[in-house]
């Protein structure tokens, strides 16, 4: 199967569930972000980079990017 067809044969979600998730998850990056910039040391930045990875895949999800679907489809079939 070539790379176009599978492109366009994937399903979608809906806008409303990809808005819920995406901001959810942006959410919980913004709060972890937050408790990690009250703290100090090592702690601090291994929090932040959380955030950071937390807000990253509420973007992909909101802007439907092909390698979520790809996550949503091998949860799927186990």
């Amino acid at each position: 199967m070539d790379q176009t067809r599978q492109v366009t044969a994937r399903s979608k979600d809906c806008l409303e569930c990809r808005l819920v998730g995406g901001i959810g998850m942006m959410g919980i990056g913004l709060y972890v972000g937050y408790n990690g910039y009250l703290k100090t040391g090592f702690s601090r930045s291994g929090m932040i980079c959380i955030a950071c990875g937390a807000i990253g895949l509420g973007l992909a999800r909101i802007l439907d990017f092909p390698e979520v679907e790809k996550i949503n489809d091998t949860v799927k079939k186990s």
